[in-house]
């Protein structure tokens, strides 16, 4: 009877190392709901206690805060105190990579110091990774002032369900070809302007986000927004990050502009970049852009020093 027990379960061994494994599904609309739904316990839980208290528990642990330079969201957050303030905000438009692991949200937000107050105005968009446990955090998060309200328009791009068989491979150079990609948008800006970057470098149904504008979707209304830009811009990548069917990816940075008949280039603004390729291998295409402008430093007035008051000859 040992014996026998013994060579079924050797057989059973046998058949299951010699059957294909089975073939793993990834369910695009629900990464795509888990997405949603992270970004509306994020602000769900800054109502219900502070927006400090939120962005600790929201932020991945290598996730990147702009204040005002690219900066380790948790060394950041935990040197800095809570403080009063109303933020409340959705996701207004979402999108998720092939693989479901990467994913990005854009939506209206408001701030109040206090309730009743009049709000201001803004849009957040925020970059989002899956984690081993399977949680939603937030790995890249940028906003824009004085955006007016978009409306809902959260739906599924491309397959419902693929399988993982199926996936396009990102390859070992496709992190690499991203930052290039990038590099060679701020190179096209600079050696022509915005509008023929941005018609070279943009997905036919791209996004730029600007503030004081709504969000601008398609290619020539992007190029028509930036049409008035000269070129004297330079962008700065500071980090990226892929998704594992490297079909999406992003990139951020500092932007500088260069004021024409000077040498001397200044940071005006951060960015960031989701990117787009239809196949492996194939070129990136930008499917989201935000330009955030930084807080303007006034330079502080020089002081003279005291002159000491000499004592007279008399004394």
């Amino acid at each position: 009877m040992k014996m026998k027990t013994y060579w079924l379960a050797g057989g059973l061994v046998a058949v299951l190392a010699a059957a294909p494994a089975l073939a793993q599904t990834i369910d695009r609309q629900a990464a795509l709901d888990g997405l949603v739904a992270a970004e509306k316990a994020f602000s769900k839980k800054a109502g219900e206690t502070t927006i400090h208290d939120a962005f600790v528990a929201f932020m991945a642990a290598d996730g990147v805060l702009f204040r005002p330079e690219p900066t380790d969201a948790q060394t950041f957050l935990r040197g800095q105190p809570a403080r009063p303030g109303l933020l409340t905000w959705f996701p207004a438009f979402a999108e998720v990579s092939l693989a479901g692991d990467l994913g990005y949200d854009t939506g209206p937000a408001e701030y109040r110091d206090k309730a009743g107050d009049k709000p201001d105005q803004s849009q957040f968009a925020s970059i989002w990774k899956k984690q081993a446990d399977g949680s939603w955090k937030v790995m890249v998060d940028l906003g824009v002032p004085a955006v007016p309200p978009m409306p809902v328009a959260i739906s599924l791009q491309g397959p419902a369900k693929i399988e993982t068989s199926a996936l396009p491979k990102a390859g070992a150079k496709a992190k690499d070809d991203l930052i290039l990609a990038d590099r060679e948008f701020s190179k096209a800006e600079g050696l022509f302007n915005a509008a023929a970057a941005y018609r070279a470098h943009l997905a036919d149904d791209g996004r730029l986000l600007r503030a004081g504008r709504g969000l601008v979707v398609g290619k020539e209304a992007a190029v028509a927004l930036v049409s008035g830009e000269d070129g004297n811009l330079r962008w700065n990548p500071a980090g990226s990050g892929i998704s594992r069917s490297g079909d999406l990816g992003y990139t951020y940075g500092v932007v500088e502009r260069n004021e024409k008949g000077s040498a001397e280039w200044v940071k005006t603004a951060n960015y960031m970049r989701v990117w787009r390729r239809a196949a492996a291998g194939g070129p990136w295409k930008i499917a989201f852009d935000v330009l955030s402008p930084r807080p303007k430093v006034t330079p502080k007035p020089v002081e003279k020093p005291v002159e000491e008051k000499k004592p007279s000859g008399g004394e």
